[in-house]
């Protein structure tokens, strides 16, 4: 009861936030510059009107104007130049708008938000820019993913980390599961849910789009959310660039960059080379990752079909501290565990990615119906060796697989649905052994010997309907599958653990609606389904055999929320209320040193509120301050693991609150100033509450000069300091750790103490 009236207060709180848009002004103050296309020569005396009020304003001797807009679309004409259409306005401070000459004077129409992420999208997704993620060091997303409000990224390493969404992932023991990602299309996540970002160099990142909780759609029905790398944008003009870094605890960060052919022609490539070492700020910690990566753009004159080929190599060596007990973290943080250490632990491996993608549109723009294929088919490789003190893991996963779309708008009218139907096909064979560990990490005698086969489709369905200007419904659906086939290929241990298990066809529906109550502010209301199936190994019990019960997660959410701008543009806001409830929860229990069981142990509620608040300083490109909230009362509904009864605890390693902020000062003189604070509220580590890991904040700030000279090159030296105050915290904990042999059990990752990196960027632009 008392969960349930501190749930409703904070719902009194949203509405009211919610609310608070329609007694401020809605309008927005709109500037800009408006530039020829082809020469980025400023037009003077350009028409830019607010298609709404009628009002408008021209541009002055450098191109540039500033309008008071009530509506959310803007039109910019010159004579002898197209006429373009901007709708919806964009949440920026200082729009660019660039005229093609044209003596048809033809209407162009720019979307100024990609349409996941509209301002009409009916569910919680945010957006990382480029720019945020050229505030950080890029060896890590961490820093950008934690100033989104429900999400929480620990990182206890450079190759050990975990993502979670809301909550859902939290209990996974070594990295992420149950959230859905992808590389454009190109899946990141494996046949058996787990999801690896830290091989993706973030300079190949145009931005990061996060959908939180169930959202059946396009990309599965991930119980978390969706997570999308979005690759370098096919804008960019044609450059050259090369960037080094060092920073404390030996690192050395080299990347190279070639855009050939810039964004008037039909082809475009990308090559782009990284090499990254990292002593490791504790024993048995060194990093070292060199990649190369391929991506080639080609359109049609016409722009009526297009095509896309992606190629990824990563080599990684990397050496594996683990988790520290008590003690140990206090005393000696710097330290690895000494039974990884004694073996000298840690990983080798390779991995690529391939991915080809062709969209086509068929019908002709001047016909009444829009019909658009898309497909996309991608190849996964990794080779893995990881020596581990209790056995040496050596890893081969193959993958092939394919996505379609078909996406139909039957007429050319506003209110005509949009109807998107496809597949996405996942086929991967994963091959592993494991040998026993002899001193200094030598191989030993093989223990076993097994094959797995990992597939799954789903089929989804979309609708996008829009009954009038200010209303719009959205409808989805996914059908998964999932099977996997086990293959024994070690007889000599007695013990055949050969076998298929398929899970029953999952239905995963949503039903969104959304309401634009005023310019640039709109209210929504969503319901969806999603899951998470077990892996084949939690499907086993501990003397081999299967266990045909185990079931998948599953999760419905409610949420409802608004997003949106006022008093002129300056203030932007996100805010979110939801309450999720997951089934058939799965529990990962650790039975010995290496090995974990699946079960169904109850269930849980996950309800809070999220708002994310953005102000930008008028007058002063680039100048902003944004804050994050996240209140997250998670609890276990019904637990029940063997004799214990959990049921009413808290989540397991779930903050109940966070807060960001992110600034940003450009004082002039092509400086910049950038700082970033997260505060994490102290959590519980075990199902029972008794032990809780501590609150903890972290500062980091980043000063940095852009200054171009001439028509070509441009210069960028950093400076970045990252937790200023040497805080004393664990970036990273293991969930549930058991102490074996009578030893304490292993909780905390420590976290980076204070440490600096300095680097530049030079780049040359072909005009």
């Amino acid at each position: 009861m008392r969960k349930t009236i501190v749930f409703f207060k904070q719902y009194v709180l949203l509405l009211g936030f919610s609310l608070a848009p329609f007694f401020l002004a809605a309008q927005q103050l709109v500037r800009g510059q408006v530039v020829t296309l082809t020469s980025n020569e400023p037009v003077v005396g350009a028409t830019v009107q607010d298609i709404r009020s009628g009002t408008g304003t021209t541009t002055d001797g450098r191109g540039q104007f500033n309008l008071t807009a009530a509506g959310d679309s803007l039109v910019v004409s010159y004579t002898g130049y197209e006429r373009v259409t901007i709708a919806p306005i964009p949440d920026q401070d200082f729009l660019t708008v660039r005229l093609d000459p044209n003596t048809t004077l033809s209407t162009v129409i720019i979307q100024a938000d990609p349409p996941d992420v509209s301002l009409r999208t009916a569910a919680s997704v945010q957006r990382i820019s480029r720019q945020q993620i050229n505030r950080t060091d890029q060896l890590n997303p961490a820093p950008v993913l934690n100033q989104i409000p429900g999400l929480f990224m620990q990182s206890g390493a450079l190759n050990t980390n975990r993502i979670t969404i809301r909550g859902i992932g939290n209990r996974i023991p070594f990295g992420t599961a149950k959230i859905r990602a992808y590389l454009d299309d190109i899946p990141l996540t494996n046949g058996v849910g787990e999801t690896v970002l830290e091989d993706i160099d973030l300079s190949l990142v145009d931005q990061i789009i996060i959908r939180k909780g169930p959202t059946a759609s396009s990309y599965g029905a991930g119980l978390g959310g969706l997570i999308q790398y979005q690759t370098t944008s096919s804008e960019r003009p044609a450059s050259y660039s090369a960037s080094q870094s060092s920073g404390s605890f030996g690192l050395s960060r080299t990347v190279l960059q070639a855009d050939v052919a810039g964004s008037d022609s039909p082809f475009q490539l990308t090559l782009n080379g990284t090499r990254t070492h990292s002593d490791g700020y504790r024993a048995n910690n060194t990093y070292d990752r060199n990649a190369l990566t391929a991506l080639a753009r080609w359109s049609a004159p016409d722009d009526r079909q297009g095509a896309t080929l992606f190629l990824n190599y990563n080599q990684v060596e990397a050496g594996i501290s683990s988790s520290l007990n008590e003690t140990d973290f206090r005393n000696n943080p710097e330290m690895a565990a000494a039974n990884w250490a004694g073996v000298s632990g840690g990983e080798d491996y390779d991995r690529l990615l391939v991915g080809f993608s062709h969209r086509r549109q068929w019908l002709s723009p001047k016909a009444d119906q829009s019909l658009r294929s898309g497909i996309s088919l991608f190849a996964t490789s990794r080779n893995n060796y990881e020596v581990r003190p209790f056995n040496i893991l050596r890893e081969n996963n193959r993958a092939l697989g394919f996505r379609t779309t078909l996406d139909w708008t039957p007429g050319s009218e506003s209110f005509t649905p949009r109807i998107t139907t496809g597949i996405e096909y996942y086929d991967e064979r994963y091959d592993w052994t494991t040998n026993a560990t002899l001193a200094e990490g030598a191989l030993g005698e093989l223990l076993s010997d097994q094959l797995e086969n990992r597939r799954y489709y789903n089929l989804f369905a979309e609708m996008h309907w829009q009954p009038d200007p200010d209303w719009q419904v959205t409808a989805g659906i996914n059908l998964n599958e999932t099977q996997y086939t086990l293959t024994d290929q070690f007889p000599q241990d007695q013990d055949d653990q050969s076998g298929d298990y398929a899970f029953r066809p999952i239905w995963s529906p949503r039903l969104s609606i959304s309401y634009t109550f005023a310019p640039r502010m709109n209210w929504y209301a969503t319901v969806s389904h999603g899951f998470a199936a077990p892996t084949l190994e939690e499907t086993l019990q501990p003397d081999g055999s299967r266990n045909p019960d185990i079931q998948p997660e599953r999760g419905l959410n409610l949420e409802t929320g608004s997003r949106g701008s006022f008093l002129f543009g300056r203030f932007s806001y996100e805010v979110s209320l939801y309450r999720m409830w997951i089934t058939d929860l799965l529990v990962a229990r650790r039975t010995a040193l290496d090995q974990f069981i699946g079960i169904n142990a109850g269930s849980s509620i996950h309800q809070g509120l999220e708002a994310r608040l953005t102000y930008r300083l008028p007058d002063v490109t680039g100048t902003y301050a944004r804050v994050s909230y996240a209140y997250s009362d998670y609890y276990f509904d019904t637990f029940l693991d063997g004799e214990n009864d959990y049921s009413g605890n808290a989540l397991t390693g779930q903050p109940p609150h966070q807060v960001g902020v992110e600034a940003q000062w450009t004082p002039g003189w092509d400086l910049y100033i950038h700082g970033r604070w997260r505060y994490t509220d102290a959590f519980p580590i075990v199902d029972d509450n008794r032990i809780y890991n501590e609150a903890y904040q972290v500062t980091d700030l980043r000063i940095g000069w852009q200054k171009g000279f001439g028509p070509h090159w441009q210069i960028h030296p950093y400076l970045g300091i990252q937790n200023i105050f040497d805080e004393d915290y664990a970036s990273m904990v293991q969930v549930n750790a058991q102490g074996f042999g009578g030893s304490q059990p292993r909780f905390y990752y420590p976290g980076l103490p204070r440490n600096f990196y300095a680097g530049i960027r030079l780049e040359y632009q072909i005009k």
